[in-house]
Formats: structure tokens, sequence, C-alpha cells
């Protein structure tokens, strides 16, 4: 139980120190540096709550000032096990950050910063960044040598809070920021998802899978990777609220941009193995025990197929295709049992179409003559032809004076953006 100790024989004194009403307030005082760089704050342990019904005055020590106000001005002082195993750790990062490399071989066995990544469903609005940081030492703990190293770091004492916690994870993160680097990544994330058929359905899919190996190598792979995402279907029906099941489900897609490109990561890329040539185009790793791969957005194949038929009506002849697969996206408004989404979205004057869902079909058309084929690329070759003229008439524009090359270029490049799009809107029609 908790101890006092009189120290001295008089009265403490009053605090005179100004009293902090904000989060974005405390960290301006606190640290101005910090302040300048920071546009707005997303979140704090500093709720209004606990500014509001406390007397709270800004240090950029808060142990170490407190106690020497303590014993200079004449306060009582209130310590707890956290504050002085804080005030340790946060030296001991300090000295770890200094002396980084020569302490390398001691705590990891990676060069450079390896990239540490925690994904959860919400958005930056919603998620417990507390909680993510305590989820990243648990990653950390995976990827340093020595695997009591968090249990070390993090307090578990009689007086811990989830802040405590939340507070050791940061210096935690700050004392191995020369190994790691940390990124939390917000999943948009499904409202919710329905499975229709029954479980047998779902089940029955998985056991076919097992013949996708006797047709080589890459149907093999495809089938591994395809394994455990049908696994997670069929616990979707027996374990809905499984962790593991709602972890699965928020980990469909993750969406990357960089440099003009668009990717995505998560189990939907296992459904792009191969491109409409049937050329492999994943390149898969195995993690967990499940595959993972990134699809480029520009290389998601088509989720159809055509295939030419002939039919013979009464002796007349016809060159048809057919096509069929999953090719549109249907939305309905939203299911009964969302009530509550239902209520508001009526509220608003909203026509609640909030629920989407693949649509398969097929078509069966009759296929135009040869000289009808024979009209778009004879209109192709035309259009490829004058483009190649166009390019090099900007590239002789290029040696002439910079006055009419500027004007004249300008035009060169409005008429081969022209062109480019027309091959595109071919290419398009092609497919």
């Amino acid at each position: 139980m908790p101890v006092t100790l009189t120290i001295v024989n008089h009265f403490a004194e009053n605090w005179r120190s100004s009293r902090v009403g904000t989060s974005e307030k405390l960290l301006e005082l606190v640290s101005p540096k910090e302040h300048r760089r920071t546009s707005r704050v997303i979140q704090s342990s500093f709720d209004g709550r606990l500014l509001g019904e406390n007397h709270t005055s800004s240090s950029p020590n808060g142990f170490v000032w407190a106690a020497i106000n303590a014993y200079s001005s004449h306060h009582h002082l209130c310590i707890r096990p956290e504050d002085v195993w804080f005030a340790i750790i946060t030296q001991v990062g300090f000295y770890v950050n200094a002396h980084a490399e020569s302490l390398r071989s001691f705590f990891v066995e990676h060069e450079g910063k390896k990239e540490l990544e925690i994904r959860v469903g919400g958005t930056m609005e919603t998620v417990d960044f507390g909680a993510l940081a305590g989820a990243m030492t648990h990653l950390m703990a995976k990827n340093v040598k020595d695997p009591e190293l968090r249990t070390w770091v993090m307090p578990s004492f009689s007086t811990t809070s989830q802040t405590d916690i939340a507070v050791a994870s940061v210096l935690f993160m700050g004392a191995m920021q020369k190994y790691f680097s940390y990124t939390m990544r917000m999943l948009c994330g499904i409202p919710s998802v329905t499975l229709l058929g029954e479980v047998a359905d779902w089940a029955d899919i998985l056991s076919r899978l097992d013949k996708l190996a006797q047709l080589g190598e890459e149907p093999g792979q495809f089938a591994d990777m395809l394994k455990p995402i049908l696994r997670n279907m069929v616990l979707s029906f027996t374990e809905p609220s499984s962790p593991a099941v709602i972890r699965f489900w928020n980990s469909i897609a993750d969406k990357h941009q960089m440099s003009g490109s668009c990717t995505y990561s998560g189990w939907i890329a296992a459904f792009c193995f191969w491109n409409e040539k049937g050329e492999a185009q994943l390149s898969p790793k195995r993690c967990n025990g499940t595959w993972q791969a990134v699809i480029d957005s520009k290389n998601i194949p088509a989720g159809f197929c055509s295939v030419p038929v002939k039919v013979d009506d009464n002796g007349r002849v016809f060159d048809c295709t057919m096509i069929a697969g999953s090719v549109g996206i249907q939305v309905r408004s939203i299911y009964p049992y969302f009530a509550r989404e239902r209520r508001a979205a009526t509220s608003s004057g909203d026509a609640f179409l909030r629920v989407i869902q693949p649509l398969s079909g097929w078509w069966i058309c009759e296929n135009e003559s040869a000289k009808e084929a024979e009209a778009p690329q004879t209109e192709i070759k035309a259009t490829r032809d004058e483009l190649i003229t166009v390019d090099k008439a900007c590239d002789a524009k290029l040696q002439r004076s910079a006055i009419h090359k500027g004007r004249r270029h300008t035009q060169s490049t409005a008429r081969r953006r022209d062109l480019r799009m027309r091959l595109s809107e071919f290419s398009e029609l092609r497919y």
C-alpha cells in the first residue's frame, strides 16, 4: 500500500504556476519546437476532462522538475513507480540513439531501418493511437534479438494504467528508432460483409481447390494462396465474431500510391494471379503461414472471358461470341436489419444505396463481318501513322527559335495528345 513520509516539520506552500487548459497548449509550452512542426493535434491522452478537473502546469520534465520544485519551494511530493521508470527509460533511449551503431548488434540483426507496420480498421479520427503504439511494441519484440526486451521495458506495476502502457510504448519506439521505422496504417474497412448461401457452399469451394495442383506448379501455388482465404470465409459462418475473422475482412486490400502508380496488397491480390494472357504476374511471399502479394491497379485482369461460337439457325450459320463473367457491381438499398443506419439515412434524405454486390452475367453476340472488322483496323493504322508524323514534327520544331517553337510545339503536343487518346479508345473497344 502507499506510504507517506514526513521529511521536515513545516507546512507546504501553494503551487503558483499557471494552469493549462488544452492538450495543444500543453504541447506548445512543453516543446515549442515540436509544436511548430504540428498542424493539429489528432489525439492525446490529455482530454478535456483530465485538464478540466485537475490543475495541470506544463513542464519539459515532469518528474525531475516536480522533485526540484517540491524540494526547493516546499510542496508535498507524490510520485508513482511509472514516474521513476519512465525517467530511466527516457534516459536510456537518449543513450541508445546516440550510440545506435555500436549497440546495433546487441539489439537487432538487420542493417539500416526495418519498417514495422500495424494495420487496423477505422480512420485517423476513430482509432486508438495509444493502443496502436502498444501493438507496435509486440511487433518490435519479434524483431529484436532479446524477446524479453519488451517485457523489461513495459511497466506492470500496481499503479500502471492504459495511458502508462501507451507512454512506455512510445518511449520504447523512440529508443529503437534508429533500427526501425513505424507505420500505423488505417484500412478503410467494410461496415459489414454478408456471405450468402450455406457454410457447406463455401466449404465446397475450399475442397475443390485441391484439384488445381494437378494442373502444374503455378495452379498449385494459386490454390495455396486461395486456401487460407476460403478457410476464413468458412470460419465467417462458424466464428463470425472471432478477432481473426474480423482481421481477415479488414485486410482485403490496402492501397499504395507512389509516383503516379497505384498498387493493392491484401488477400484480394490472389484473385489476380494471372493476366489475361495466362502469364503469372504476382510475386507472392510467404508470411506467417500465408501468401502475400501486390497487384498494380493497371494489371488487375478482366473478370470475364469470351469464346467464339457458331450458331446454326435452321441452316443459316452465324459466327457469334459468348461473353460471361463478373461484369458489374449491383447496388441496393440498406438491408432491413441495418435499422439504425436506415433511420439515419432516411432522416437525411439519403437514398441509402449502400450495399454493393458483384454482378455476374453473360451475352451472346453476332460477330461483325470481315469487312466491318477491317474498318477499325484501317482507322487504327491511319491514326498510328499520323502520330508518328506528329512526333517527328515535334522533334524538328525543338530545333527552331524559342518563340516559334513555343507556339507551334504547343499545338503539336495537343494534337499528339488527341491521337494517343484515340488509340486508347480503340484499345478499350477491343476489350
